[in-house]
């Protein structure tokens, strides 16, 4: 088996003002900037070619600095032409400033040009983003809901400013916006124009890893590669939930499954979205073949 690509990088959280801080804002803050933040990587991987973990590897004296370190690890063949850790948080940091410039309303344009998106926000200030970075934003609206629960927290016990770093750049947030970053804008964007196919398709996944918590997708082997879908049948979840269901790396599950493909205007595949309409059977115990299937992918 050939060894893994790692690719690493640091993103700094500072809280502004003191040396200590509130346990509650502190995680409650954290894991929702890593919940955000794990969302933005997985969301730049179109074939999800990568494995993504964080890791909390330090705290910093000045304030109150919490270092985070991502790393993705890919497979030879595919890391070349995948971004890399230090490319996927400068894009975070990025959707982090198109989060702060929209100011909790939606805007009044969005154009696209030449791979780049123009936003007239609700204040007729004109800003542009890097349209992946959009479309990253736009269709994952996890991101944007972790990002305001990020703030929420901060409204009610403040610190003077928060600042988010990379090797590649750093925003820094006052006190003063804290209330409209807290607001969730996605549901009221829409996609930027793009053709799309979608295919249901009846499967039996080989399961990789469950989400138990329901707040990511799971991971699956399919069509040669890993996936990562959500499950939108609530039942199950709830079985899940309840204990009732026993899952487990290996496992298939017989699903009804809708692909989503977006293309840009030269009909090039950008991404792939799989979403699991429905579990339509019992769970399938491993055999030889997915266990060799699954020391492999």
């Amino acid at each position: 088996m050939e060894e893994l690509v790692k690719s690493s990088e640091r993103l700094s959280f500072v809280f502004g003002g003191e040396n200590t801080i509130d346990a509650d804002v502190l995680t409650a803050s954290l894991s929702s900037l890593v919940n955000a933040y794990r969302s933005s990587l997985i969301a730049q991987y179109p074939e999800n070619e990568a494995t993504v973990s964080i890791n909390v590897c330090a705290f910093a004296e000045g304030s109150f600095d919490v270092q985070l370190e991502s790393i993705i690890q890919l497979f030879p063949m595919v890391a070349a032409s995948l971004p890399q850790a230090v490319e996927c948080a400068k894009n975070f940091l990025e959707i982090i400033q198109l989060k702060r410039n929209l100011k909790g309303k939606k805007p009044i344009a969005v154009e696209t040009e030449n791979g780049m998106t123009r936003i007239v926000n609700s204040e007729g200030e004109t800003n542009y983003f890097n349209s992946t970075v959009y479309n990253v934003f736009v269709n994952t609206p996890s991101i944007d809901g972790a990002l305001s629960a990020v703030f929420d927290p901060l409204v009610s016990k403040p610190r003077p400013k928060v600042t988010i770093k990379t090797s590649k750049g750093n925003i820094e947030i006052p006190q003063k916006e804290f209330e409209t970053m807290r607001i969730p804008i996605v549901d009221e964007l829409d996609p930027i124009d793009s053709p799309k196919l979608e295919t249901i398709v009846e499967e039996q996944l080989l399961l990789k890893s469950p989400d138990f918590l329901g707040n990511s997708k799971w991971s699956f082997h399919y069509d040669g590669k890993t996936i990562r879908a959500a499950i939108e049948d609530d039942a199950f979840m709830e079985n899940v939930k309840r204990g009732k269901v026993k899952l487990s790396a290996g496992v298939r599950l017989p699903v009804k499954m809708l692909i989503q493909v977006y293309m840009n205007e030269k009909l090039d595949i950008e991404r792939k979205v799989y979403t699991i309409l429905e579990v339509t059977g019992d769970v399938i115990e491993p055999n030889d073949t997915d266990a060799e299937q699954l020391n492999l992918f």
